[in-house]
């Protein structure tokens, strides 16, 4: 080889060795940077005090003593303040683009609450630097009634943009319970725009009591990654899950709308209920576990699949209520099919509903062990009908069909009710025979022709009374005899829903009542060979979801058939049998003579991830 030609090939490596370098460099730039994320990730460190408020003002004063024993989390992590009250907690700061921590309210204590009426539990940090070392303290009040077993607080679902939610909020805090707080099943916007979190809190800003809420898909915001969908949310309602205890209730919160770091979720829900929540079977360890979240878990429409392993946790835990809404309709589920041992309660849309239910919220009254989870109806102020006499109304005397009203009141059940006719000075009672109903016979002694009048009387669970009066004749006419027309098997008469109804002259008056403890809402009934078949919808899963048989000459009942879950729709009749769907999506088909099942259809299961 020639001199030149070996020096050329020198120079060759060289240029080559050059280049490789300043490539590596390029790259060993990010590359080094990313390596020392891995290394040491950029943390903070997050310390302070949770105390006794003993003045609740809201600031630490020297005589205010540490709480010991009280959770501290940022929803990955979490530690328990020492016995002064003071904790440390070390956090990632690329979690979320705001940083929060929270403190979990422990059993005999509460949080006071902000101008928006939501408790005082978490400190937004906002976005914090490596190495930052924040403070953060959090101010408890003493709450005797969280000490025991016996409290009631209020459910609502879906509020979204609603003019109405300030007038919804002062009707939920209207009643005489002793309402403790307020707990919100997500909704609380339509796109998580601050001026619709302002519209949500001016909402909240009316009740007496806090708001706990919980985020929905509409809390989504624009953005690729969930830290730019949730940060609206964070900034102005606080953690998207996160626990609190009132009583001997843990009350988790939980994210399940699908675009929430499933893991991170799933591994501190583990961590939290295993270190709020005994599993031994010691009688002084009482806790029971009631969950909050947006999207029914048992349901195909519901929340995505994934989060199925959240239902084997809770189950382990004996969770014994799940609270939900989305559906934006009421559907209970006991021993639901996402977590047998939990009630599976979803409850219409504080702003508008989907299949014409009114809308409403729910008060839960925990007693003990056990619950009460009653809906209610929003706008219902001291509600007073005289259904029977009607107002007015010429009734024969002969078999008289009996007093009936209907009363009812937003804020609290009534609980008594009675009626008197003029000209006798006492008061007799009505009896309870339904959501709305009160019903008693008329004593033979009072059923003289001529002209009469009314009065009824209703008190409710916070002792309000309100009457009603109305005139009615009573006639030596001959008792109503109902008259069956043709065949009604179902919604509009047949397949084609064309039927007409032939005009009848009865006067239109009341022949017979048959009360059922169900309601009738979204389907009607039909008839066939002289019977009249109704499907009844069950709000607060009490077993009152049934089909019934009922005489149409005389309104004497033939069978009633019990279902899981609310009748949804009207029945149908074909081949001799009574067909009924379910809010759970199943067909039943029963015996129109005996009562008895003949089949049930429930549909197939979409394949994962849709189901």
């Amino acid at each position: 080889m020639s001199a030149f030609t070996w020096t050329r090939a020198r120079l060759r490596v060289v240029l080559y060795a050059t280049t490789l370098g300043l490539a590596a460099s390029v790259v060993a730039g990010p590359l080094t940077s990313y390596a020392a994320a891995a290394i040491d990730p950029p943390e903070a460190t997050v310390s302070g005090v949770v105390y006794v408020d003993a003045n609740g003002d809201g600031q630490r004063n020297p005589d205010e003593v540490g709480l010991a024993g009280v959770r501290v989390s940022d929803g990955k992590v979490a530690t328990t303040t020492a016995a002064d009250g003071s904790y440390s907690l070390t956090i990632s700061i690329d979690r979320r683009k705001s940083d929060i921590v929270w403190a979990g309210q422990p059993r005999g204590y509460r949080f006071g609450l902000d101008q928006y009426k939501e408790p005082r539990f978490w400190a937004n940090l906002g976005q914090l630097a490596d190495d930052a070392t924040p403070t953060a303290d959090f101010a408890l009040v003493r709450d005797g009634l969280s000490d025991g077993d016996t409290f009631s607080w209020a459910n609502i679902a879906d509020p979204h943009v609603n003019a109405q939610l300030p007038d919804q909020i002062r009707e939920i805090n209207s009643t005489g319970t002793d309402l403790r707080f307020i707990a919100v099943s997500g909704d609380l916007t339509n796109d998580a725009s601050q001026g619709q979190f302002d519209t949500y809190r001016r909402g909240t800003q009316q009740s007496a009591v806090g708001a706990w809420p919980a985020v929905g898909n509409h809390e989504y915001a624009s953005g690729s990654a969930y830290a730019d969908k949730i940060d609206n949310y964070r900034k102005n309602v606080g953690p998207e899950w996160y626990s609190f205890n009132y009583g001997n209730r843990h009350f988790v919160v939980l994210e399940n709308n699908g675009s929430a770091p499933f893991d991170e979720e799933l591994n501190w829900l583990k961590d939290d209920l295993a270190a709020s929540v005994p599993l031994d079977d010691d009688p002084t360890n009482d806790i029971e576990v009631v969950v909050l979240t947006h999207q029914p878990m048992n349901v195909p429409f519901g929340s995505p699949s994934t989060y199925d392993a959240f239902g084997d946790v809770l189950e382990h835990y004996k969770a014994q209520l799940i609270l939900v809404g989305h559906e934006h309709s009421n559907h209970v589920e006991n021993h639901s099919a996402f977590a047998s041992t939990a009630k599976h309660i979803q409850t219409v849309s504080s702003s508008y509903t989907i299949d014409n239910a009114p809308r409403g919220f729910r008060y839960i009254h925990m007693a003990g062990p056990g619950f009460d989870n009653p809906f209610r109806m929003y706008g219902e102020n001291e509600h007073l009908t005289i259904v029977s006499p009607a107002p007015g109304s010429k009734v024969p005397a002969a078999k008289f069909p009996g007093i009936q009203i209907n009363a009812y009141d937003t804020g609290d059940e009534v609980v008594s009710a009675r009626y008197r006719i003029a000209g006798d000075k006492n008061w007799m009672p009505l009896h309870h025979s339904g959501e709305f109903t009160w019903q008693s016979n008329l004593p033979d002694s009072l059923q003289t022709v001529g002209e009469h009048s009314i009065d009824v009387k209703v008190v409710d669970a916070a002792g309000k009374t309100w009457t009603k009066s109305a005139d009615f004749t009573l006639t030596d006419e001959s008792a109503l005899e109902p008259v069956a027309g043709g065949d009604w098997d179902q919604h509009h008469g047949n397949e084609a829903h064309s039927g007409v109804a032939p005009a009848q002259e009865a006067g239109r008056r009341l022949a017979w009542s048959f009360r059922t403890n169900g309601t009738f809402l979204t389907g009607s009934p039909v008839i066939h060979d002289g019977v009249v078949y109704a499907g009844t919808r069950d709000e607060n899963g009490d077993g009152n979801s049934r089909i019934h048989a009922v005489q149409l000459k005389n309104g004497k009942e033939l069978w009633n058939f019990e279902v899981p879950q609310s009748i949804h729709g009207s029945l149908a009749y074909g081949d001799g049998l009574i067909f009924a769907p379910t809010l759970g999506s199943e067909l039943y088909a029963v015996d129109a003579v005996t009562g008895e099942l003949r089949w049930k259809a429930v549909p197939e299961q979409a394949a994962a991830p849709n189901n």
